[in-house]
């Protein structure tokens, strides 16, 4: 449980890291969403084959990571 965890704040730290820097390459950023797609919905989709309140602890938990990266950026 505990690596599920920390799967999912790391997967919000990168994509949040990639998006909010700013860099001026749209095509990063155009990678980085494809990669947040590719990883984030089958880790949600995963997570919630094993019951809804896996499934919301999933969202939460790269929602974390996301604000987490996003809070560095803008200080």
């Amino acid at each position: 449980m505990l690596e599920r965890i920390v799967t999912g704040v790391i997967i919000g730290f990168v994509c949040g890291f990639f998006l909010f820097k700013d860099d001026g390459k749209s095509d990063l950023k155009r990678f980085v969403l494809i990669y947040m797609a590719i990883t984030s919905i089958p880790f949600i989709g995963t997570s919630f084959m094993d019951g809804a309140e896996y499934g919301l602890m999933a969202i939460g938990e790269i929602v974390v990571g996301f604000f987490i990266a996003s809070s560095m950026y803008k200080n």
